[in-house]
């Protein structure tokens, strides 16, 4: 049996555990709340922090802002994450909230929803699954890919759809067995309204940067007046 010793950070008490791991068992022994068990049990088996950092600004010379990450990230990552913000830079201006790295891992697979931005019009409620390839869905740690499907005449997602095996065992085995796939003219809509999608991000844009600098030089215009009177 092995141990390891854990100190609590959810709450000021800082509670000290012991988590007792023995083969897929694992014991939490000293927390005082529900939420100090989850703490361990999250170190020992997907352990993530917040990180924090600086990004250079390019057109202001020795001028950094901070940054921080929208989620917690594993922690075996940390590393790999901090050297790409590193070798990041931005342009001023910068406002609080802007994304600066949109995409820190390289996902593999992301999930949009259709309903509104993708499609344009919100009549149909949707969403749509985009798998970049290339993942190693043969490391060992998804048999459902790379074992026979009896339901397919022992189908092996990753031999015989190398490219997508993931976006295959969606579209034939889970939406099959769940019975969702997206109705025929919701579909098509969501299809058409697609086809305008870069237009329409590119003047959603426009207009937003417009309305910033209309706001900007409203709050000068205030300043200003506000510093006369006074």
């Amino acid at each position: 049996m092995m141990k390891r010793e854990i100190t609590c950070i959810v709450c000021p008490r800082g509670c000290r555990m012991t988590a007792h791991i023995q083969g897929e068992t694992i014991t939490v022994t000293g927390h005082t709340c529900p939420r100090g068990e989850k703490h361990a049990m999250d170190e020992i088996l997907h352990p993530v922090r917040s990180l924090t950092s600086i990004v250079r600004v390019s057109n202001r010379p020795d001028t950094m802002v901070s940054v921080k990450s929208e989620n917690p990230v594993p922690k075996g990552e940390m590393f790999a994450i901090m050297e790409k913000i590193h070798e990041t830079s931005v342009e001023a201006p910068i406002a609080i909230g802007d994304v600066l790295i949109s995409d820190v891992f390289g996902a593999d697979i992301i999930a949009h929803s259709t309903t509104k931005y993708v499609a344009g019009h919100a009549t149909s409620v949707g969403g749509i699954v985009v798998e970049k390839g290339g993942f190693d869905w043969a490391n060992g740690n998804f048999p459902e890919f790379t074992e026979p499907d009896a339901s397919y005449h022992g189908l092996i997602y990753t031999r015989d759809f190398a490219a997508s095996p993931f976006s295959v065992k969606l579209r034939v085995q889970l939406v099959r067995d769940y019975g969702v796939p997206m109705m025929p003219f919701n579909a098509f809509l969501a299809n058409l309204g697609a086809e305008t999608l870069h237009l329409r991000m590119e003047r959603h844009s426009s207009n937003a940067l417009a309305l910033a600098r209309l706001a900007e030089e409203l709050f000068s215009l205030i300043l200003s007046r506000s510093a006369i009177s006074l």
